[in-house]
This record gives C-alpha cells, sequence and structure tokens, in this order.
C-alpha cells in the first residue's frame, strides 16, 4: 500500500520553479516551502480583526507578530532566485523591526544572525576568507548591542519599565559574550584580533569588578599572542611566555602597594552565607601574580637555557613575600615563603649539582631555621600582634604591681579609678594645711578590668589603649554593627585582638 505522503511530496516537488531546491540553508530546501510559511501570516491576518473586536483588547502584541513577519520574510527568501543575498537583507530588516517594536528576545540571537548572513554575502562575493570577515561582523554586532544595551538605547522601545530585572539584566552579558567569542576566532584575518579581544576581556574584568574574568583573560591573552607572534612574525612560542611574566610581577607590585585597579570596593558573597563581605584585592593579586610569574618562569628558563633563573626567581619572590608578611602580619605570604625559599634553593642546588647543592641544601635549612625563630617570636609576649598594620603591643601583665592587691571598681573599663577618700580620723586642721599646699599632678591610673571568675586584676597601660583605639578606628575593613573588638590573652601569654559577632547578630 503506498504512503499517502508520497503523493504529497512528489505533487509538491512536481509545482515548476517551486520543486527546484535552494540552498539558503545549510541543507538544500525545497522552494515549496514558502507555502508553508506563507500560512502562519495568512492565518493571523484571517484572524486578527475579530481579535481586534474582542473584549479587553487584542492577545497579538509585538511579540506576537514579530513570528508571522519573520515566516513571511523567510518566504520571500526562499522564493528568490539567488539565496545568498537575502540573509543579509532578512536579517537588517528583522533587527531594526525588533528594535522598533520591542521584542527584546530577538537580540539574544542576532549576533549569530550577523554571522550566518554575512557568510552567506561573503560566499556570493567569493571573498577569501570570508568566514573569517563573517566572524569580525558577529564580533562587532555583539559588542555594538552591548554598547547599545548600556546607553540604554537598546530597550528604549521595550513595553516592559523594569528593564534590569528578568532575563534582560544577562542580554548584556550575553552580547558581549558574543562579541569575545567570535573576534576570539578570527584569527585568520590578524592575530592581533583575538590578542585585542583578550585584552577588552581583561578591562572588562577590571571595569566591572569581576576577578574571574581578569584572571582567565591573562591565560587567554598568552595563548593569543602566542599565535599571533608564531603565525606572523615567525617567533618562537616560548617568547610569549614573556608576557604572563610581566603580567605577574605587576599584579604582585600592585599588591604591595595596596593598590586596588577595580577602583571601588568588590563585594563577594560569604562561603555558605547569604550575606556579602569585601574582597581581599591585596590577597588576590599577590596569590594570582605569584602564580602567573613562576608557572610562566619555569618553561621559559629552560628557553633562555639559564639554568639558575627559575631556583632564582622563587627565592627572589619568597623573599619579598617574607619581608612584606611579616611586617604586615599576613599568613598566606609567611607560607609562600615557608614553602618556596628552601624549594628556590634546592631547585638552584640541582641544577649544578656537586658542592653547590649541598651548600642550598645548607641555605635551605637555615631559612627554614630562621623562619620558625621568627614564628615563634612573632606569637610571644609584646612582639607583634595579629591585627594588619599594628604597631607592637607592649604591656605588663604577668609583672608585679607595687600594691598588695587590687582594688574591686566596678565603673566601666573605659572610666579610670577614682582615688581614695581620706581618712575620717585625720584632724581637720592638718586637712586645711594638705589644702593649702598645691599637690604634685598625679599621672592617672591605668584602667583596671575585673571578672567575677577571676581573683585578680588586669591593668591595661594608656599607649597600650591609645594603640588599640587606633587600630579600631582606622579599620574600615570591619562592619561595626556586626562585629565587636575584643581583647584576648592566649596561653602562652599573647595578646591578640579579635573580632567577635556583636549580640545582635547573634
Amino acid at each position: 500500500m503506498r504512503d499517502d505522503s508520497d503523493l504529497i511530496w512528489a505533487l509538491l516537488n512536481g509545482i515548476p520553479y517551486l520543486g527546484e531546491t535552494t540552498d539558503i540553508l545549510l541543507f538544500e530546501t525545497p522552494r515549496w516551502v514558502s507555502l508553508l510559511l506563507l500560512s502562519i501570516p495568512a492565518s493571523v491576518a484571517i484572524h486578527l480583526p475579530s481579535e481586534k473586536e474582542r473584549e479587553g483588547g487584542s492577545r497579538y502584541g509585538p511579540e506576537q507578530l514579530f513570528g508571522p513577519a519573520v515566516a513571511t520574510l523567510l518566504s520571500v527568501a526562499f522564493l528568490l532566485p539567488d539565496p545568498q543575498t537575502a540573509p543579509i537583507v532578512i536579517v537588517t530588516v528583522i533587527t531594526a523591526g525588533a528594535w522598533r517594536q520591542g521584542v527584546i528576545n530577538w537580540f539574544w540571537i542576532s549576533p549569530i544572525a550577523w554571522f550566518w548572513a554575512s557568510l552567506e554575502l561573503f560566499q556570493y562575493l567569493e571573498v577569501g576568507q570570508g568566514s573569517d570577515y563573517a566572524r569580525i561582523i558577529g564580533g562587532l554586532a555583539g559588542f555594538s548591542q552591548y554598547l547599545l544595551f548600556h546607553n540604554g538605547l537598546l530597550l528604549a522601545n521595550s513595553p516592559f519599565e523594569d528593564h534590569d530585572t528578568g532575563n534582560d539584566e544577562f542580554l548584556g552579558l550575553a552580547s558581549r559574550g558574543y562579541g569575545y567569542v567570535f573576534l576570539l576566532i578570527s584569527g585568520g584575518v590578524s592575530g592581533a584580533l583575538p590578542f585585542i579581544s583578550a585584552l577588552v576581556a581583561g578591562w572588562d574584568g577590571i571595569r566591572s569588578g569581576t576577578p574571574i574574568v581578569l584572571h582567565g583573560s591573562v591565560l587567554v591573552q598568552t595563548l593569543t599572542l602566542e599565535s599571533w607572534l608564531r603565525d606572523d612574525f615567525g617567533f618562537h612560542s616560548e617568547d610569549a611566555l614573556v608576557w604572563p611574566i610581566a603580567v605577574g610581577i605587576v599584579m604582585v607590585g600592585l599588591s604591595w602597594r595596596r593598590a586596588n585597579p577595580y577602583g571601588r570596593e568588590v563585594m563577594v558573597q560569604a562561603v555558605g552565607t547569604s550575606e556579602s563581605e569585601p574582597f581581599d584585592t591585596e590577597k588576590d593579586f599577590g596569590m594570582f601574580g605569584s602564580a602567573f610569574f613562576l608557572i610562566a618562569m619555569f618553561p621559559y628558563s629552560e628557553f633562555i637555557e639559564v639554568d639558575f633563573a627559575f631556583g632564582a626567581s622563587i627565592v627572589l619572590l619568597s623573599l619579598h613575600h617574607v619581608i612584606v608578611g611579616f611586617g604586615r602580619d599576613h599568613g598566606w605570604r609567611r607560607l609562600i615563603s615557608l614553602i618556596g625559599m628552601p624549594s628556590g634553593l634546592i631547585v638552584t642546588g640541582v641544577a649544578y649539582e656537586g658542592l653547590i647543592m649541598v651548600l642550598m641544601l645548607f641555605l635551605a635549612s637555615l631559612t627554614l631555621i630562621g623562619q620558625a625563630v621568627l614564628y615563634a617570636s612573632k606569637g610571644g609576649l609584646e612582639i607583634g600582634s595579629t591585627i594588619e598594620g599594628a604597631a607592637p603591643i607592649v604591656s605588663d601583665v604577668g609583672v608585679s604591681e607595687p600594691s598588695p592587691e587590687p582594688s574591686k571598681i566596678k565603673e566601666e573599663p573605659t572610666e579610670v579609678s577614682e582615688e581614695a577618700e581620706p581618712e575620717d580620723d585625720v584632724p581637720s586642721e592638718e586637712v586645711d594645711e594638705e589644702e593649702s599646699v598645691e599637690p604634685e599632678p598625679v599621672k592617672p591610673q591605668s584602667p583596671l578590668f575585673e571578672s567575677e571568675d577571676a581573683l585578680f586584676g588586669i591593668r591595661l597601660e594608656p599607649n597600650m589603649m591609645y594603640n588599640l583605639r587606633e587600630m579600631i578606628s582606622t579599620n574600615r575593613t570591619v562592619d561595626f554593627s556586626k562585629w565587636s573588638p575584643v581583647l584576648a590573652i592566649s596561653s602562652n601569654g599573647s595578646i591578640v585582638l579579635n573580632w567577635e559577632k556583636s549580640s545582635e547578630e547573634e
């Protein structure tokens, strides 16, 4: 029994001109498809008059009529004798109509449409490297969309007032993504275009305050620079490693200077919570800069055939971190130096072997011992603190006081204890004589703190109180509405200023 569909296809293929095929799409398509496409706007045209008379207004808006309009354009394109000239006209008309009617969903795919339309046009014109030029057109379309979105022109005709809510807020991100991707794969025209695209992505990461985009762009910049130097100038691939080395040095320098290239405070979501916390730019630039520098230096030192270059780089970088780490009380810097300094010396010794290897092992052990001594001293009494940038705090805790027993005072911790009143058994005449003589100015005693559980009091020196106040007032990275400063004394006698959650937060 013959299938009815075979009869239908044979009938449609037998129609003059409409039975022919066209390659307007990626595969050959019969021209009679235009009849099926025209049925969509025809159905809308039939029901549109009754829809306008419907109570409550028509349900056909710009987005509902956009599909039939596209179907009409495609049906006309299938009927053209040379279909390669149709896509550029179709995409232009659809883009203009979508912007005029506020159909925002079209712009999610319009860069791809511009790439396809320009590819068909360049093939029709027989332009060499037409696919690469089409990628450039697609990338420029994506960046143009982003600029229009950023200036508010792209959504100017949108019927929705809250353009920044829903999926529209990601339209700018998608437009930039199209621009970067299309330009990154357009290296056939010039190797400089992918490298410039990666540079723009890095600048975009700095401008938008997105560290992951900035760090990822450095890797892409290295790969695109390597391809550009190798294909266009004949350089070795290893010459491109100079770029991440230079970027790493710059990032380490910015970390040392505490410079913020983002221009504002970057907030990130805390792990396990929905709250945001300030992003540690100094730590981020210091660690990623060190990684870029050392990872690129390892193969580059072999390329330049300098045996000690990699080991010396590790030692110099670790020396920088150990000096800055102890000055600013950064544990992550001291951890880098603790591992890096002996490792760099050992790597240098392996390159030369013999007596130099023995000498480097000896120096590596000395660096470990020296850092261990510094760590022990850092945690001892009267040396340093765990507050970044704080001056050394000197305290007399543990030193015997001349008074036999501290008095019990119930005032606030910041108040100074009052002097004892004169005894009642002293004659009034002697008191008058003493009052007539101007007493010498008595220095206020240090605040005395007591606890119901402790049998002793704690007295803080004035200079120590001053240093603590300065540290607390100058620390702008702490939200005082959520955190409170608490002075603690550890079991080994170290004085530490901790930050604990306030009672309101708990």
